[in-house]
Parts: structure tokens; C-alpha cells; sequence
């Protein structure tokens, strides 16, 4: 079985190059993290901004109007935000979740999600993929991990806790 750090390499053209860039600037990279149980990772320590762009469970391709991924992506989100308000270094820390704004995706609800998390909508502004140089969304997972997908809207959700 291959590791996740090969599986980088193979997966996506400049995966390597991207945090080996990331590390020049004194970042941490840590691989093979779950949203669902970050929190309680030992690698992990507590952050100012948490963010999350565009979550996807990557299952549902193609029926992305079928209650059932909707459910699905739902449940990634909620266990992302109930880890992330857990591991956020004071009460100034923020939440980001970066997500499409379109139908199907605006039913998932990122901000009921939230609320439910005992988070607050304290901002949302329009995603625009130009105004961050190098930045190249991916699909995630399958034979199509290296693709890009359309993002007509999309906004970034901040929340505090």
C-alpha cells in the first residue's frame, strides 16, 4: 500500500512541488489528515484560521442532486466544523469554508451546518479563483483527482465561535 506522500506525487502534477514550496515558507505539511477526528490528531495544534475549500465527500459525481450525497457532504461538513471549532487557538480564531453557492450545493446549508456548531456567520465573501495566484482547485479523488471543476459562485463562509 502506497503512502499518502507517494500518493501525492501521483495523483497530482505539482503536488510535490506545491509543499515542498509551502515547507520553504516555514509551513508545517501534514498528510493523511481526516476532518472528522483532526482534532484529537497529535501532529495538530491549535490554529487562528481553519479552512476548508470546497469539501466534497467524493462520492455522488454526477447526483449531486440526490437528497442522499446531499446528506452525505453534510455529514463531512459538520464533522469538519465540530473538529475545527475544538482546535481554534482563542476565541478571535475563525472558521473558513469555501464552497459553491449554485444549486444543488447552496442545499447543503454551510450556515445551518455551522449554527448547529455553535459557530456564527460573521462574514461571507464572493470567491473569485483569480485573485489567488497558482491556486488550482482539484477534484480529490478517483481517476480524476488532477482535474479542476467549474466554480461559477462560490463564496467563503467565516464563522467564530
Amino acid at each position: 500500500m502506497m503512502n499518502v506522500v507517494e500518493e501525492l506525487g501521483i495523483k497530482y502534477t505539482d503536488g510535490k512541488a506545491n509543499v515542498e514550496g509551502l515547507e520553504l515558507f516555514g509551513c508545517t505539511v501534514v498528510h493523511g489528515v481526516n476532518v472528522h477526528s483532526m482534532s484529537s490528531d497529535y501532529r495538530l495544534g491549535r490554529y487562528d484560521r481553519i479552512i476548508f475549500n470546497f469539501p466534497h465527500s467524493g462520492l455522488g459525481f454526477g447526483s449531486e442532486h440526490d437528497i442522499f450525497f446531499i446528506m452525505l457532504h453534510q455529514g463531512l461538513v459538520r464533522g469538519f466544523l465540530e473538529s475545527a471549532r475544538k482546535m481554534l487557538k482563542d476565541e478571535d480564531g475563525e472558521i473558513h469554508v469555501t464552497h459553491k453557492t449554485t444549486d444543488p450545493f447552496n442545499r447543503w446549508g454551510i450556515e445551518t451546518l455551522a449554527g448547529e456548531k455553535g459557530l456564527r456567520l460573521i462574514g461571507e465573501i464572493e470567491f473569485h479563483k483569480w485573485a489567488f495566484p497558482g491556486y488550482s482547485n482539484k477534484k480529490g479523488g478517483g481517476s480524476n483527482c488532477n482535474s479542476t471543476f467549474p466554480i461559477v459562485k462560490a463564496s467563503t463562509f467565516m464563522f467564530k465561535i
